[in-house]
């Protein structure tokens, strides 16, 4: 399911509907892209990935010791993924607060660290809290594993992705979550182990002039959308699932639940 998150802008002449020319057998790894392939009349083969223990696991360890309830965001940065409007809306909400904080490890190699740096930047709207911290790429998964670690929520807002690897990742080890309930992620977020914001009726132009761009023959449409408000109450509601239970029991089980055994299995089954 290579690239499947550019299934998510509703496009049907996207480039990516011509990997089924490579072969009868085509698998997608959620739910969603299946769903995408089922009603263009393609038989698609539903093969989920697994949670990788060999680079994630819950280290048990306390990051801070002040009591903090602490927000993760994820993923290289691009406007697909809504970053720039989680921290926006965050710290509208939860700027400078120090009952909360924001961490965000978003960074694109795809981009100029100059760039990066302006698109965060560019999100503080000129303003300071010291309850928001950015954080640049990370070489080593051990570094990522701690990053992971040291939040009790993690934001998946994205509108459009493939998996979604570090927040499912996340929430696998223990960590609340507030979930944008749209393509992949519906794939292993639920009501259970999620605070789940349903997308708006309106969606939004893929267009952000570097990766998709109004006029390409491919990667045109629109993402998902959601409202800025039913996020912020999202994130209030995980702050209350944190206060009750800092680990997230629900989440634990996405480790036996997803597994590369099983995706192996799968993949056999169809060959």
């Amino acid at each position: 399911s290579l690239n499947a998150a550019f299934v998510d802008v509703g496009y049907d002449r996207d480039a990516f509907l011509h990997y089924l020319d490579l072969g009868s057998n085509f698998n997608s790894l959620n739910k969603y892209t299946k769903e995408v392939f089922d009603s263009h009349g393609i038989e698609t083969h539903f093969v989920p990935l697994g949670f990788d223990a060999n680079t994630f696991s819950n280290l048990n360890k306390t990051f801070f010791d002040d009591g903090r309830i602490t927000f993760n965001l994820c993923g290289k940065i691009e406007r697909r993924k809504n970053q720039v409007r989680s921290i926006k809306s965050w710290l509208k909400k939860f700027g400078n607060n120090k009952k909360y904080s924001l961490q965000s490890c978003c960074y694109n190699s795809f981009i100029s660290k100059e760039l990066n740096a302006k698109i965060i930047n560019d999100a503080l709207e000129g303003k300071r809290y010291f309850n928001f911290n950015n954080l640049e790429w990370m070489e080593k998964n051990k570094t990522y594993n701690e990053f992971l670690n040291s939040a009790d929520v993690v934001l998946a807002m994205s509108s459009g992705e493939g998996w979604a690897i570090p927040e499912f990742s996340s929430v696998a080890i223990g960590k609340h979550a507030v979930v944008l309930n749209a393509h992949a992620h519906t794939t292993w977020a639920n009501e259970k182990n999620s605070v789940l914001i349903n997308s708006s009726k309106d969606k939004i132009d893929c267009y952000d002039n570097l990766f998709f761009k109004k006029g390409m023959d491919t990667n045109q449409g629109q993402y998902f959308n959601y409202n800025e408000d039913e996020f912020i109450a999202g994130c209030e509601e995980v702050i209350k699932r944190v206060e009750i239970n800092r680990v997230n029991e629900e989440g634990l089980k996405l480790q036996t639940e997803f597994t590369y055994e099983k995706t192996v299995d799968q993949l056999l089954s169809y060959i």
